[in-house]
């Protein structure tokens, strides 16, 4: 069987072709495609947003699970007050006073404090007059408690016009509208204030 022509154009099997259709039917079909390409664009940016990796996802927060059991940890950036370093060496509070940090284990040898007989080097603060390293009454402190939430290495919180930034080094502590402040780690600390007039 072989093809014979007919004479007749070919039609499509709808019946209808884009040449057939009015200027109006046209723009109307063209505005709809618009219209839908529009909403499946919206949708790929809405899915990749809400499947990301960015901060948005991990605002609430995640719990971290050391071997001694499973601990609170902050958002990127928090409003902790209380927290403790992962590695639970260091602990810190901020009140509306000033930011301060205890240390359990140190390697550096602090300064002498002329008349202080407690544990050198274990306690930082910062505050509206400067920071310090001052002499702590009583024995050394611990590690932090198990309870106490922890602020995640590369994290941040703010309160009370503090701010503490934990790292993998160190965790540096200042005041917002002065800027001095303080860094403490196991092997070092420093105590940065503005220069004196």
């Amino acid at each position: 069987m072989a093809w014979e022509p007919t004479g007749r154009e070919p039609q499509p099997a709808s019946g209808v072709s884009w040449r057939n259709l009015s200027s109006g039917m046209r723009t109307f079909v063209a505005i709809d495609g618009v219209l839908v390409l529009g909403l499946v664009v919206l949708l790929v940016i809405t899915l990749a947003r809400a499947g990301g990796t960015g901060y948005a996802a991990t605002a609430t927060g995640s719990a971290t699970v050391p071997s001694a059991g499973p601990t609170t940890s902050a958002a990127p950036h928090a409003t902790l007050a209380t927290f403790a370093a992962p590695s639970r060496n260091i602990a810190c509070t901020i009140t509306a006073d000033g930011a301060t940090c205890t240390i359990a284990s140190i390697t550096f040898t602090p300064p002498p404090i002329n008349g202080c007989t407690g544990p050198i080097g274990h306690v930082v603060t910062v505050d509206a007059t400067g920071s310090a390293m001052p002499c702590p009454d009583g024995p050394a402190p611990g590690v932090a408690a198990k309870d106490v939430p922890v602020l995640d290495y590369g994290r941040s919180t703010t309160v009370h016009g503090y701010t503490c930034v934990s790292s993998t080094a160190a965790m540096t502590c200042w005041n917002d509208a002065t800027g001095q402040g303080f860094t403490v780690a196991r092997q070092s600390y420093s105590l940065k204030d503005p220069p004196k007039n």
